[in-house]
């Protein structure tokens, strides 16, 4: 989900595409989430749009993606995709700032609002 559509910008969108490239090391944190099930891109697209989570508007600032992503781990942990326990080790992740090379600090996570 990314923001910049709509009028304003602050509606999200969701751009699926095949990457040859599992992977990206463009990033200063990550997590794993472990699945419990064998899941496929459909599996997880409809429970996107099975639990409304592709209709999403982002906050004035365009904030609010590290609180659809905790939303839509939440989702997949209660329908038994992935391990118990994981939205909240995603939470206690976008809950924090990260620096880049080293360090975080508590933040604030920003909620758009699903419609």
């Amino acid at each position: 989900m990314s923001p910049g559509y709509g009028s304003n910008g602050q509606r999200g969108k969701i751009h699926l595409s095949s990457n040859p490239d599992a992977l990206t090391d463009q990033f200063i944190r990550s997590v794993s989430i472990p699945t419990t099930t064998q899941a496929t891109v459909r599996t997880i697209t409809d429970s996107i749009d099975s639990n409304g989570r592709d209709r999403y508007r982002f906050t004035a600032e365009w904030e609010g993606c590290k609180f659809w992503i905790f939303t839509l781990i939440s989702d997949l942990e209660a329908a038994g995709f992935v391990a118990s326990g994981s939205a909240n080790a995603v939470w206690g992740e976008v809950s924090q700032y990260w620096r880049n090379p080293a360090g975080s600090e508590p933040r604030e996570v920003s909620r758009g609002v699903f419609y």
